[in-house]
């Protein structure tokens, strides 16, 4: 009897712990590299070899097209990459200056062209990419931007009031030094102090 308390107090608070830690694992600067790589006619090329190599590090990953043409290379730290598809009987792809911020996923997609091997077709990337294949919203915000905004004390934390829905729970009044403030309450739910 001793024994079976004793087991299911220690299988409780494990089962306790990892439901503790799963939104600290939730939360990730990384993100995900996917697309198609696909023929002249937009057929998917199955067992196409993909080559993601971080422009600053030259550290590379490599995946595999599935019998769909698709692709996955998962947990990519923010960087520029290349991209590049090798496929016999296809002329190489190479894509270069894809730039991959935090959390954002990015999808490349090759356009494979008849040829050899040692023929290349290279592409560099375009500044503005638009990401059509999940209904997200993001963008990074970078420290010059912030270095550029009028806050109230220089509070980074206030930059939760220039969203729609946020409001403060406290009046702003002066200058704020402390990184505190003061509560927020997000689309009308209580105040939460940060």
């Amino acid at each position: 009897m001793q024994k079976t308390s004793l087991g299911l107090r220690a299988g409780l608070s494990l089962a306790l712990s990892f439901l503790l830690l799963s939104p600290a694992f939730s939360q990730s600067d990384t993100a995900q590299i996917s697309g198609f790589v696909q023929d002249p006619s937009g057929l998917g090329i199955p067992g196409a070899g993909v080559t993601v190599t971080n422009e600053t590090t030259q550290l590379e990953r490599k995946a595999v097209t599935n019998d769909q043409g698709y692709y996955v290379v998962a947990s990519v730290p923010p960087g520029y990459y290349t991209v590049a598809v090798e496929m016999e009987g296809f002329k190489k792809f190479v894509k270069t200056r894809n730039k991959l911020d935090a959390s954002v996923n990015q999808r490349i997609d090759a356009q494979m062209d008849i040829g050899t091997v040692d023929e290349t077709i290279s592409v560099v990337a375009s500044s503005s990419q638009i990401q059509s294949d999940t209904s997200m919203v993001a963008k990074l915000v970078e420290s010059k931007q912030i270095e550029k905004m009028t806050l109230n004390g220089r509070n980074p934390l206030f930059l939760a009031l220039l969203k729609p829905g946020v409001r403060s729970g406290t009046a702003l009044t002066g200058f704020s030094f402390g990184l505190t403030s003061g509560g927020l309450s997000i689309n009308g739910a209580r105040t939460q102090d940060m």
